[in-house]
């Protein structure tokens, strides 16, 4: 009588690990599988968050998650993060992942910069035609429209 016994190792890293939307107070990793899963399925994952330049990794979540992308919601605005995530199959835990690379959590968009003085190009009986040179500094996003404020000027006439 034969006896089969299959082994496995544990999975390789994850790969491809990236931040996606980062904000204030929140981003998103995404990952890929692993290129080699050990010989067993892939049963989940462990991100590891380090704050600042810290060489200290702290698992962030207890169970493995199923999927291969996580959002979190609880990133302090203007403090240093970095990732990395490990992969988990019946025969172990994989080395981690190659980290996202530290990054800061602040809104994606910079301050916009001030519009040029207007200047008026025609008066015609009911209107008046301005124009304003653009912004030097858009802010990181596309510029869609400017706000137009009107202040009527009193007049006075010496009697």
């Amino acid at each position: 009588m034969a006896v089969c016994t299959a082994y496995s190792d544990p999975p390789g890293p994850p790969r491809n690990l990236r931040i996606e939307n980062v904000t204030s107070s929140s981003c998103t990793l995404v990952w890929e599988p692993p290129s080699f899963d050990g010989g067993s399925e892939i049963k989940g994952y462990y991100i590891e968050r380090s704050s600042g330049y810290s060489s200290r990794f702290v698992k962030v979540n207890r169970d493995p998650v199923s999927r291969t992308q996580q959002t979190y919601n609880d990133l302090i605005e203007g403090t240093e993060y970095e990732y990395r995530v490990l992969a988990k199959n019946e025969a172990g835990i994989s080395k981690p992942s190659e980290t996202t690379g530290v990054f800061v959590a602040k809104e994606p968009y910079g301050k916009l910069g001030k519009p040029g003085t207007p200047t008026v190009k025609e008066i015609v009986k009911g209107s008046v035609t301005i124009e304003w040179e653009a912004p030097e500094s858009d802010g990181g996003a596309d510029i869609t429209n400017y706000v137009v404020e009107v202040r009527h000027a009193s007049v006075l006439l010496d009697a």
